[in-house]
């Protein structure tokens, strides 16, 4: 646990050319006004790997000077597993935020579930090809619930996001008829 109030990043993990780790483990951390994101995780270089990255039970509050288009958590290459549960994710009505934004070159698993999305512009954003992200049962708060952008195409092709129980919008029980 603990807190952090500021700074362009609340936890920036940047892994060096050619460095690898196996856990990086964020839990129950207070995090708000950050003026870039909440949480980063990419490599520095063309090479270096993290095995697994856990965020649970966190509160982001992304208040302060956000330019561009401010991402809270945010996760790209040589990442292999992401879990993303428990956390309250508040964009806190600032236009243009996403909650969780899976970065086009990200080409690993996880899952995403149990979250409380508030006003944030996509609660979750994935790239399409190569994801192999999961999304559980998350509850959303005046906002947009997933965002299929980057490189993928439409329909089946695009690979990405494998939705697990009824969070997207459109889904409809199938119909059983009787004989």
């Amino acid at each position: 646990g603990g807190k952090t109030l500021g700074y362009q990043y609340a936890i920036l993990a940047s892994l060096a050319e050619n460095a690898h780790t196996s856990i990086l483990l964020i839990d129950g951390v207070s995090m708000e006004g950050m003026r870039v994101g909440g949480v980063r995780v990419v490599r520095s270089g063309a090479t270096g790997t993290f095995k697994s990255i856990s965020i649970n039970g966190c509160q982001f509050g992304a208040r302060g000077d956000w330019g561009g288009t401010p991402k809270i958590i945010s996760v790209g290459a040589g990442v292999s597993e992401l879990v993303v549960t428990g956390n309250i994710i508040d964009g806190t009505g600032v236009p243009g935020k996403y909650g969780v934004f899976i970065e086009d070159n990200f080409s690993g698993g996880g899952i995403i579930s149990g979250n409380h999305f508030l006003d944030v512009y996509s609660a979750i954003r994935d790239p399409g090809m190569g994801s192999g992200i999961r999304v559980g049962v998350n509850s959303y708060k005046g906002t947009n619930r997933i965002r299929y952008e980057g490189g993928g195409t439409s329909g089946s092709a695009r690979g990405g996001i494998d939705p697990i129980i009824t969070d997207i919008a459109a889904w409809q029980p199938q119909q059983v008829g009787t004989t």
